[in-house]
């Protein structure tokens, strides 16, 4: 057994496990990275955690490896595509989100140079805040 601290929300899965070893907390500035965050986010909402990352990879194939200048050009050839595809979530409202999520990304990350430097406006370190504070009642350490 490894002595690492983890939160109770992630021991029933190996997957859970390892999203809370790696990536959870774990600041980034790859902006791809942050856009796969978003995408997943918006699949997530209504549905648990699990259900979406045993679909990563095949959302990961399906939108363009998560490219947000790829997935802004996705038109309603590509939705309809999406729609039939079960091995992702499929829900239109979801897609178009996230193709319209892909679009507003790109506009930000010209705006700043980058998505992740949007990120670190002062108006965010609030944010930043709480999630450690969560991170720290939960019993998490925030490790990066």
């Amino acid at each position: 057994m490894d002595n690492v601290i983890r939160c109770a929300w992630c021991l029933n899965h190996p997957l859970m496990v390892d999203y809370h070893d790696d990536e959870w907390g774990v600041p980034s500035d790859d902006d791809r990275h942050l856009f796969e965050h978003v995408i997943l986010e918006i699949f997530q909402a209504g549905l648990n955690w699990l259900t979406v990352l045993k679909k990563r990879m095949d959302f990961r194939k399906e939108f363009a490896d998560f490219a947000p200048e790829s997935v802004a050009r996705f038109n309603q050839n590509d939705l309809a595509r999406l729609m039939e595809n079960p091995k992702i979530i499929r829900n239109r409202a979801k897609i178009e989100a996230a193709v319209n999520n892909a679009r507003a990304f790109q506009k930000i990350s010209e705006e700043f140079n980058g998505f992740h430097n949007f990120l670190l406006k002062p108006e965010f370190d609030k944010i930043c805040l709480i999630c450690l504070n969560w991170n720290v009642l939960n019993y998490c350490y925030y490790r990066h």
